[in-house]
């Protein structure tokens, strides 16, 4: 298939009439929850900041021995520091944590992700409109940043097959697509390699995310 000769214009396009699936990934919560007052992001915006925000909240509550959260620490500030180091911290703070139904993870969610404001809503405005516009609007987060405080815009994730398949098919605005999870949902957090490998070989949620 050619490609078009001017991509940038093609995309103007199909933003204009609507229509396109918008995915917000970690950079949209970093920048939302910058605070001009202490000129830094919300920590646990960040993959990192969340990781090393469990393994403190481990440590607090003596389910982790201090050196083994100190290595894991270690491991995500190296600038030698792969995939690999963050799904192993990623495995042991859900599993000391005794796993996504757990109430240390439920409450860790809530401390650690349900604390994220945003001091600066000029990109989830500019988002809003565009899903206001005809666009349906995912995201990869687990905060509800993209979410209004009225409680207008319902998420809903891959655990929710029907409803996840239904707004995607007619592109129901006042949905946002939580694709790895969200916050109060904790069971439909994706975070460590068990909970990767789960959403990858449900065979529903692959079609569903093939018809987005």
């Amino acid at each position: 298939m050619a490609h078009p000769a001017n991509p940038d214009a093609e995309l103007r396009k199909v933003i204009t009439r609507g229509g396109a699936v918008i995915v917000a990934g970690t950079g949209v919560s970093m920048a939302a929850s910058w605070d001009a007052s202490t000129g830094k992001s919300h920590p646990e915006a960040s993959w990192a900041g969340l990781l090393e925000n469990g393994l403190e909240w481990l440590k607090q509550n003596n389910l982790i021995p201090p050196e083994e959260a100190a290595a894991h620490v270690t491991f995500l500030k190296s600038k030698r520091s792969g995939i690999h180091h963050f799904v192993s911290a990623a495995q042991d703070v859900t599993r000391l944590m005794g796993g996504a139904e757990s109430q240390h993870f439920s409450e860790w969610l809530a401390r650690a992700i349900g604390s994220i404001t945003a001091h600066d809503r000029q990109g989830l405005d500019a988002l809003d409109a565009l899903r206001r516009h005809g666009h349906l609007l995912a995201t990869t987060n687990y905060d509800g940043l993209l979410l209004d405080k009225a409680g207008a815009l319902k998420p809903v994730t891959w655990k929710e097959p029907d409803a996840f398949l239904r707004a995607a098919r007619n592109k129901e605005a006042d949905k946002i697509i939580f694709l790895h999870g969200y916050w109060r949902q904790p069971p439909s957090v994706i975070l460590d390699w068990d909970s990767y490998q789960q959403i990858a070989r449900d065979d529903q949620y692959r079609q569903d995310l093939a018809a987005v």
